[in-house]
């Protein structure tokens, strides 16, 4: 079978650390289900200075604009790896143009954009795919099966928290500027939250209600010269997004379902991400050191807690304030071909393998990103109507 013929924007030479040279680069020069055919970046020299930098074949082409990018009849694929700003006026000539599409999260900078993103990918009937890796993560796909297969039986409640650690309150580089002001489009909400939040759903179901509470923490966002080494404050902002995101919730299933994710690290020796799912038959535990663990997943724990196996003398060991005394099992985690491309890149590969294969409940497509940022954007609408998060507590009014 003929490879996928992929455009790659955003791949640039000064950015060798960048999202696209991290992630789809390495996937993309492993495997011969897909070619790398053409390059996009803000100019045709820019373009040509990464396929040299990155020692790419002379067969692949330069491109300046999307729209040039979208002419080219030999582009089956076009993967937009660039900031949140660029996606619609990148992706809309692509889709126009008939292409398949490939896109990071955020898909769009407002809800606007991706509601005409989706609906120009429908009446062009091009495939298309975010960057949300949950469906394709092998280890979403033990926990997944260990409730299908019944190991816990129905699930009761699941609660997740977490930590978004580039929320600190400490100082900032200029260049993060974008993750504290709304209006850009990128921030905790649409990258930590959308990640961890799709595997979450992905694995248990819809949401048919919830509450929500969005706050911020730390308003005052210092800011440094990143070419500075003292790291000097060169300036204070004001931040306008949430480093601290609450959900409460019943899923389509009935399972209660409580989030917590809050900017800043882990308490030490503690994991950036502690999901519980509780069952009538078991439970599971999840553990992992990055919340987002759709994105790297290396130090992700499954471990299954088997009812069946609980002595009577558990309870016993709860009442005299011992540890119980009850076996749990490590789910393991399989490696597979994609295992040896390494890092962060892995799951990104998955999706392309997915895509490749058309396995599409192995990955999320367009409709699959609109439904997200749709419960992003009423999370957001609730907190900017309301400001506050349920009923003003009356108890503290009683006559006592």
């Amino acid at each position: 079978m003929a490879p996928i013929r992929v455009g790659l924007i955003g791949l640039s030479a000064n950015g060798a650390t960048s999202w696209a040279s991290r992630t789809h680069l390495p996937y993309l020069l492993s495997t011969s289900k897909y070619e790398l055919v053409a390059l996009c970046n803000s100019s045709v020299d820019s373009a040509e200075k990464a396929i040299q930098h990155f020692k790419l074949p002379a067969t692949v082409k330069a491109y300046g604009s999307p729209q040039d990018l979208a002419q080219d009849p030999d582009v089956d694929l076009a993967v937009c790896a660039t900031g949140v700003e660029h996606h619609f006026s990148s992706l809309v000539p692509l889709v126009k143009a008939g292409k398949d599409v490939f896109t990071e999260v955020p898909l769009a900078m407002n809800i606007d954009q991706a509601r005409e993103l989706w609906s120009l990918a429908q009446q062009h009937k091009v495939r298309t795919m975010i960057g949300m890796q949950g469906q394709a993560n092998p280890a979403v796909k033990v926990i997944k099966n260990a409730i299908e297969s019944g190991k816990i039986g129905k699930v009761l409640s699941t609660t997740i928290t977490g930590y978004a650690e580039a929320y600190t309150g400490d100082p900032n580089p200029e260049s993060s500027i974008h993750l504290f002001q709304r209006a850009q489009g990128a921030n905790m909400m649409t990258v930590w939250f959308l990640h961890t939040f799709n595997f979450i759903l992905h694995t248990l179901g819809e949401l048919v209600s919830f509450d929500s509470m969005l706050g911020i923490s730390h308003p005052e966002i210092a800011l440094f010269d990143p070419k500075d080494p003292t790291k000097k404050t060169q300036r204070t902002i004001t931040s306008d997004t949430p480093d601290q995101i609450f959900l409460q919730g019943k899923l389509a299933s009935n399972a209660l379902l409580s989030f917590h994710m809050e900017g800043g690290a882990p308490f030490p020796g503690e994991p950036g991400l502690r999901w519980h799912i509780v069952g009538e038959k078991g439970e599971l535990l999840i553990t992992s050191n990055m919340m987002m663990m759709d994105v790297l997943h290396t130090s992700a724990k499954v471990q299954w807690l088997d009812y069946s196996q609980r002595a009577e003398s558990a309870v016993n060991d709860v009442l005299n304030d011992k540890p119980q005394s009850i076996p749990v099992t490590e789910l393991e985690v399989p490696k597979d071909e994609l295992s040896k491309v390494g890092g962060m890149a892995e799951n990104v590969g998955r999706l392309y393998e997915a895509f490749a294969d058309g396995e599409k409940e192995m990955y999320a497509d367009w409709e699959v990103g609109l439904r997200r940022h749709e419960l992003m954007e009423e999370m957001f609408q609730r907190w900017d109507g309301e400001g506050k998060f349920g009923r003003e507590a009356e108890y503290m009014k009683a006559d006592i």
